[in-house]
């Protein structure tokens, strides 16, 4: 159909080109047999607005895939070419993010050539939560990330900078060094760049996971399993 719209426009375009006034501007009386044949046009296939609209959109979406899988500053775990990609929008204090995170893992676990992990650092329950994922990015430079997320994620309790640096420290990092790493501005900037991706893609909460583009809202496994069933047989076939 817009195959068809397209059709009918060139042939207008072709004609008015076509004319004695092809070197010249359009005259208002063309512009209005241009806007008189896509107006009836229009009327007579009004589904072709829906059309482009759908594809308005989805357009749309695979832009915001690239932009929330392409972020070189995400840490993430798996081959950068994996058929198959989850990110995961999470705040360390959010109890359902601790649960989805044996998930996570478990999936790295069986699936560690085909899967990519993405960790979107997603701060929204305080400043509590912005310093743990301020320590979080920190520690990719010591290489201690995991160790630093399994960590907080694993914590039943409040999160405050002293039970981060408790934390930090029983996984092997050096707080003093993750401390100096946390005030570089490119973390913040990192931060809130997430924020803004999380705001275009209408994210306000915690977890949130994009699984080869479609989206698990919350944490729902029985869900997250199906996306993910899905996204792994269309690689095999592929």
């Amino acid at each position: 159909m817009m195959r068809a719209l397209l059709g009918v426009l060139a042939l207008a375009a072709v004609a008015m080109i076509a004319s004695p006034a092809s070197a010249q501007a359009l005259t208002n009386a063309q512009k209005e047999d241009v806007r008189t044949v896509v107006r009836d046009y229009l009327r007579q296939n009004p589904e072709v607005v829906e059309e482009a609209m759908a594809e308005l959109e989805r357009r749309r979406e695979a832009a915001r895939r690239v932009r929330i899988e392409g972020d070189a500053r995400d840490f993430s775990i798996g081959p950068r070419n994996a058929p198959v990609t989850i990110v995961e929008f999470f705040d360390y204090r959010c109890p359902y993010c601790h649960d989805a995170m044996t998930w996570l893992f478990e999936v790295n676990r069986r699936n560690p050539q085909t899967v990519r992990i993405i960790f979107k650092e997603f701060p929204v329950l305080g400043e509590a939560s912005v310093e743990a994922s301020q320590a979080a990015v920190a520690t990719i430079k010591q290489g201690k990330y995991v160790a630093f997320h399994r960590a907080v994620m694993s914590h039943r309790g409040q999160i405050d900078s002293a039970q981060i640096d408790t934390l930090a420290r029983r996984a092997g990092i050096d707080v003093a060094r993750m401390r100096r790493d946390m005030e570089d501005r490119a973390i913040m900037d990192h931060l809130q760049s997430n924020h803004e991706v999380a705001a275009d893609s209408k994210i306000d909460g915690t977890p949130a996971f994009l699984i080869n583009g479609k989206w698990v809202r919350g944490w729902n496994r029985t869900e997250a399993d199906k996306l993910l069933a899905e996204a792994l047989r269309d690689a095999r076939k592929r």
